[in-house]
């Protein structure tokens, strides 16, 4: 076993050192850690605008098609409401 967290543990560990690291806005991986608590195979995180995506929160699901865009929500509450009405052919249960 080489010590590194499995999933998302690893995916939460490292959204902390990026917020740390990139200036992340004051409450934003809070925002993450409860969105992520209430949507359990969801992956969420905060950028900053890059290109033609604006800043805000993104989210990602563990069933992920590399082909799929990663869902947006300038606020988090955008995010949550993108989540709950997302309805995706590689999440099963869906």
């Amino acid at each position: 076993m080489s010590g590194i967290p499995p999933g998302a543990e690893l995916f939460a560990h490292n959204r902390v050192i990026l917020a740390e690291r990139l200036h992340w806005p004051d409450g934003a991986v809070g925002d993450c850690e409860k969105i992520d608590r209430m949507h359990p195979g969801w992956h969420t995180s905060w950028r900053r605008e890059f290109g033609d995506k604006p800043a805000g929160f993104y989210a990602f699901h563990d069933n992920h098609s590399w082909m799929e865009d990663h869902l947006y929500g300038k606020t988090p509450g955008e995010l949550w409401v993108a989540i709950e009405t997302h309805r995706c052919p590689h999440r099963t249960g869906f």
